[in-house]
């Protein structure tokens, strides 16, 4: 493949099914961190008191996404994903790319596979326009599949 990736091409599923008429997904890589004033060496100037030695204390994944409620949604469905909310348990959620024809058959690839909890779940449902859901999704532990290209 050449040129750009085109967002539609990017999908999210929860549980092996993906969001249903899903118009967006965001994925957020975090780091927490810790910072630390150190006092500059007896040979070095006061000048190098001033800046702080930071340390990485965490990773976390967030997803996010938006979707337009249909009836009969055959995919995952903003009723189904509140159900799975109400049950306080984690979901496993992957994200993957569409494959060159288009239809992925159930046979996916996933960049990025994981426990996940379902943090938000909000609908929008303004007169006269698409009624509307979104969510977040938070990594729960490490992820289970993460393909992130590291440079040589």
């Amino acid at each position: 493949m050449e040129g750009y990736i085109n967002g539609s091409d990017m999908l999210l599923a929860v549980f092996d099914k993906a969001i249903g008429h899903c118009t967006e997904h965001s994925v957020t890589y975090d780091t927490t961190t810790k910072e630390r004033a150190v006092k500059a060496p007896e040979i070095q100037g006061m000048s190098s008191s001033l800046f702080k030695e930071t340390s990485i204390t965490g990773l976390s994944i967030t997803i996010s996404f938006k979707g337009l409620q249909v009836y009969d949604e055959t995919e995952l469905d903003a009723e189904t994903l509140k159900a799975l909310w109400r049950e306080a348990k984690p979901v496993t959620a992957e994200c993957f790319r569409r494959p060159q024809n288009g239809v992925t058959d159930g046979n996916r690839s996933p960049y990025l596979k994981a426990q996940f909890v379902i943090t938000k779940l909000s609908e929008s449902a303004t007169a006269e326009d698409d009624a509307s859901f979104d969510g977040e999704l938070k990594m729960t532990g490490a992820p289970e599949t993460w393909t992130p290209k590291i440079p040589a």
